[in-house]
């Protein structure tokens, strides 16, 4: 059964997950829970070193397990990696344990304003995150109860703002 006092933030890398995630749990008093923060904790390292020396699969592994973990959590935000989704069995955990909402960001407009240091997926190269979009839209839209569609890219306020207020129109805030 869904739990609106679970929401999970889906998106590509970049998107603003992370930062949103934090807002949204400070403003409802929530706990905040981020799956990469997890794995480099649990890990002792970064996920780019865990892409490095073990592997995309290996990540991935870490990655469901950790959704497991944290999928049983109330008054939580889960703040998700960008490639979560690429999984059919986290879609199911997301979507019949809570409410997702997908940060869409226009690809383009993400690679013009972040830091690529920490992403191995686009580490080397900004336009791999357009291939990576049209490969997970799909399942971006199908795992999410909201689209969140903000292509400004103005204060983190304006946009925490506007999804607040989305969120609130849908009633899951």
């Amino acid at each position: 059964m869904k739990n609106n006092n679970l929401l999970y933030l889906i998106g590509l890398s970049g998107c603003g997950k992370t930062t949103l995630s934090e807002k949204l749990a400070k403003c409802l008093s929530f706990d905040v829970y981020d799956t990469d923060k997890i794995i480099e904790e649990q890990e002792n390292t970064s996920i780019n070193l865990i892409f490095e020396n073990h592997g995309e699969e290996y990540f991935r592994d870490l990655e469901s397990h950790i959704l497991k973990k944290v999928s049983v959590k109330n008054n939580a935000i889960i703040s998700t990696g960008g490639g979560i989704i690429k999984r059919e069995e986290n879609r199911e955990i997301i979507k019949s344990s809570g409410y997702a909402i997908f940060i869409d960001r226009d690809p383009n407009l993400i690679i013009e304003n972040i830091d690529t240091e920490n992403r191995p997926l686009v580490k080397n190269n900004k336009e791999h995150l357009l291939k990576l979009y049209s490969e997970r839209i799909d399942f971006y839209n199908s795992t999410a109860d909201i689209i969140f569609k903000y292509d400004k890219w103005d204060s983190i306020e304006n946009t925490f703002e506007a999804l607040k207020k989305q969120l609130m129109e849908n009633n899951l805030i």
